[in-house]
């Protein structure tokens, strides 16, 4: 790995602490909760949640950061062309434009929009980022999937990586089906999914970084996983 592929493999890193910082600031108010409840608990949150907001926002260039430098490995270990590491990251960079939209909604009504005044506006914007929600949901299963099939593919990382992303994926997809009852059991798909993906995101970084100096080669060149330092 170069010194820059280092740099973005721990932009992985920085984007999992940031996401974390944020969610322990204050958790955004539910979309299902009446709205005399969440105009409310945005006048009581405001700076916290503002905060939240925007420390979550930081995390998107290291994201990309990390999705670049997984890209350029992936093609690089590639004995054929394949276009799942373009479509990974292509994903991932959609799902971050999307999740800025996002979070761009509790900040707006943070910001002063949450009024009793504007009940309907309130109401509607809601729906919107629950929406934008499982939009999100589907590009962020795409960007792991497409990775963690070439990371089986290749055998460039260790297979457990892609597996464990693979099931994250699985669980983004399964969400999906909970649109009509999003508190309903299948609502809790998403929220594991994204867990997973945190973790997936987490543990790659490490190895990665812990891959300093070592040259990764497709596992297949050399008949075993291309990952010496963690097998």
């Amino acid at each position: 790995m170069t010194r820059g592929e280092r740099g973005a493999a721990a932009g992985g890193l920085v984007f999992v602490l940031l996401l974390f910082t944020g969610s322990f600031v204050v958790s955004t108010p539910s979309a299902f909760n009446p709205v005399g409840v969440v105009i409310a608990q945005y006048v009581q949150h405001r700076t916290a949640i503002l905060v939240s907001c925007y420390l979550s926002i930081l995390a998107g260039p290291f994201f990309l950061l990390f999705l670049a430098s997984l890209r350029r490995i992936l093609e690089r270990a590639a004995q054929e062309e394949s276009p799942l590491p373009a479509v990974s990251f292509a994903a991932g960079a959609l799902a971050t434009g999307v999740v800025y939209v996002w979070y761009a909604i509790p900040a707006a009504l943070a910001l002063g929009a949450a009024t009793p005044r504007n009940g309907a506006v309130v109401q509607a914007l809601l729906g919107l980022s629950t929406v934008l929600g499982f939009f999100s949901d589907v590009l962020f299963g795409v960007t792991v999937a497409a990775a963690s099939i070439e990371i089986l593919r290749t055998r460039v990382l260790p297979r457990w990586l892609g597996v464990v992303g693979l099931v994250s994926a699985a669980l983004f997809g399964l969400n999906q089906l909970s649109i009509a009852q999003p508190r309903g059991p299948l609502g809790l798909a998403g929220l594991l999914g994204f867990l997973l993906f945190l973790v997936w995101m987490l543990t790659t970084s490490i190895t990665l970084l812990r891959a300093s100096g070592v040259r990764l080669v497709p596992a297949r060149a050399v008949g075993r996983d291309a990952y010496p330092a963690v097998g």
